[in-house]
């Protein structure tokens, strides 16, 4: 009863999109370093804060810094990836044709 409609929508997200691999590309650079690196910190450091003083791990200064460190990349990664794909759709705007429009000149003979 899922499978349907799921095969539904990423079909018609596919073909309504005509920028579906820069489309890919923007949402992977806006959430995955969210969601893979700033998440899991942000989350630790709240635990970290609100657990109990004997009950709070043991966290070397070396440990923080490289929280920070992952912290500040994860945030560089996703603001400039994010940047890099809008530039991207930006510049190739007029490349992309309508939604469902043929997609195929220089692949066969057909178009």
């Amino acid at each position: 009863a899922v499978v349907i409609p799921t095969l539904a929508c990423a079909w018609l997200f596919a073909n309504l999109v005509p920028f579906f691999a820069d489309a890919v590309d923007l949402l992977g650079a806006s959430f995955t370093p969210l969601s893979c690196w700033v998440m899991p910190i942000v989350m630790f450091v709240r635990y970290y804060i609100d657990a109990e003083e004997e009950e709070r791990p043991k966290v070397s200064i070396l440990e923080w810094i490289v929280m920070a460190a992952e912290m500040a990349l994860g945030l560089v990664l996703m603001v400039l990836g994010t940047k890099s794909a809008i530039e991207t759709i930006v510049s190739k705007w007029q490349v992309y044709g309508y939604p469902f429009e043929c997609h195929c000149q220089g692949l066969w003979s057909t178009c």
